[in-house]
């Protein structure tokens, strides 16, 4: 799991890192991408590309339309929160959010130049050298905020670690129980390239565009407690709702007599509570989320 544990309590920095990819099928190159020549295959694909500005070589340029921040990655969970608050129940004073934008589909790069190469048996491959290129994040009660990606690297040439700081209505709905059932805010990246089009005079023009590409964020305090921290208190997961004295004693007695609660029978919702609740929705093999509901209680009942 990958948690960011700051050293200063009150203070959240920017910050980007690029890895390199397992399999690095292109390289880049400084190539003057050709915004007139697009390339088009017989399928979408989650790449686009482009021809260089080179009349000497066929050069192909790629970018990507399309990237994932919320899904694993050789068993990681790539996105992780860390918050600041005095205790598990009270709200965040300031969070920050830590992920990974990483492009999955790499057999969409392989049957693309195959399906060049059936045109342009030489042809080359690259990635083109953005001018910049940055990692934003967009959620409820903020702005935008951006952190430049350093190299300028695409996410096609290898992974790219972030860390934003986030508002705290933000950072309120990713400490929600049941945020993984909806989307939370949205990552992009952005990177600027330069290139040449033409007029319609046929004169070819030198130009730089600005290209996006971003994906939702859902909440995974609940189905990934470990990736979510309260750097205070080091407390996993979200924050402890107050349920109805109603609704939790009967679970804890419900959960006592299958003999997967050992705790008080208080009826109040704490980590023990949530840890027999997990349990109990790991052996019937629902989603393992620690929420209690009147449909949880009514399952155990019957």
């Amino acid at each position: 799991m990958r948690i960011l544990l700051l050293c200063a309590l009150s203070y959240f920095s920017l910050a980007v890192g690029v890895f390199p990819a397992a399999s690095q099928t292109l390289s880049q190159s400084a190539e003057l991408v050709d915004f007139d020549r697009p390339f088009g295959f017989s399928k979408p694909l989650r790449v686009t590309v482009f021809r260089a500005v080179r009349d000497d070589k066929a050069i192909f340029l790629f970018l990507p339309s399309q990237i994932a921040v919320d899904e694993s990655d050789a068993g990681n969970d790539i996105l992780s929160l860390s918050y600041v608050a005095r205790s598990r129940r009270t709200y965040p004073e300031t969070a920050q959010l830590t992920g990974q934008l990483i492009f999955e589909n790499k057999e969409d790069i392989d049957f693309a130049i195959s399906e060049i190469r059936d045109t342009f048996p030489d042809a080359q491959f690259a990635l083109p050298v953005p001018k910049e290129a940055s990692v934003g994040f967009s959620g409820p009660g903020m702005k935008r905020i951006e952190v430049s990606v350093p190299g300028a690297v695409s996410p096609l040439r290898g992974t790219i670690n972030f860390s934003i700081p986030i508002s705290k209505i933000a950072a309120r709905s990713f400490l929600n129980p049941g945020s993984y059932k909806y989307e939370v805010g949205a990552v992009d990246y952005t990177f600027v390239l330069k290139g040449i089009s033409r007029n319609l005079d046929g004169a070819s023009i030198f130009e730089e565009r600005v290209f996006s590409v971003g994906a939702t964020v859902r909440g995974f305090c609940a189905i990934r407690p470990t990736s979510v921290v309260n750097i205070n208190t080091q407390d996993f997961g979200c924050i402890h709702q107050n349920y109805s004295r109603r609704l939790i004693l009967p679970l804890q007695r419900a959960l006592a007599a299958q003999e997967i609660y050992s705790g008080p029978l208080d009826g109040v919702f704490g980590p023990i509570t949530e840890r027999a609740i997990r349990r109990y929705q790991a052996s019937i093999g629902v989603v393992v989320d620690g929420t209690p509901s009147v449909a949880l209680l009514e399952n155990i009942s019957n």
